[in-house]
């Protein structure tokens, strides 16, 4: 088990997502956006994004149409928030915690502040550190919200991760 709990916080580590100000703003186009994106989530299994998802984030409303066929730093951002989110909710949900986030913070503020949460959650989770801290210093209910969006996905994430390494763990023992 101590085998598995070193794997999944190595793994866990790996993935860096970019600060908003990192995100590039020259505009990227849709290949380079998914090849951007799928760049930072290649270590946790069944996550990714394709040209087809993202046509279909435009027409449900997720995400704003690209000008001149480029995406902008507003709109990847938003791609990484939402492929992180569809593993564990719905379109509808993402698009109403996006409208509740927008009426609360600035979008670059709400990004690095989620940057900030999934690191302390996932370290908590995987076991990499005793508590969760406490982020910032007002408690709203887009906050916890939040939180909660990415508590769940670090347990399915840890879910996944387990079974996978178990599941590879049995075949080479076989």
């Amino acid at each position: 088990m101590e085998k598995i709990r070193n794997k999944e916080a190595e793994i866990i580590l790996s993935i860096k997502l970019p600060r908003y100000e990192e995100i590039p703003d020259t505009g990227l186009y849709l290949e380079q956006v998914t090849k951007y994106i799928n760049g930072f989530f290649w270590a946790l299994p069944h996550i990714a994004i394709t040209p087809s998802m993202v046509s279909n984030y435009v027409k449900h409303g997720l995400l704003p149409k690209c000008v001149k066929k480029q995406y902008s730093r507003e709109q990847i951002m938003r791609l990484i928030l939402i492929t992180f989110g569809k593993t564990v909710l719905s379109m509808e949900d993402l698009k109403l915690l996006f409208e509740l986030q927008s009426k609360a913070y600035p979008n670059d503020v709400a990004y690095n502040y989620f940057l900030l949460e999934y690191e302390n959650v996932l370290k908590y989770i995987f076991g990499l550190k005793p508590q969760m801290d406490i982020i910032g210093t007002t408690d709203t209910l887009e906050k916890q919200l939040l939180r909660n969006a990415i508590i769940s996905f670090a347990h399915k994430m840890y879910v996944e991760i387990t079974l996978d390494y178990t599941r590879n763990e049995q075949m080479n023992t076989k």
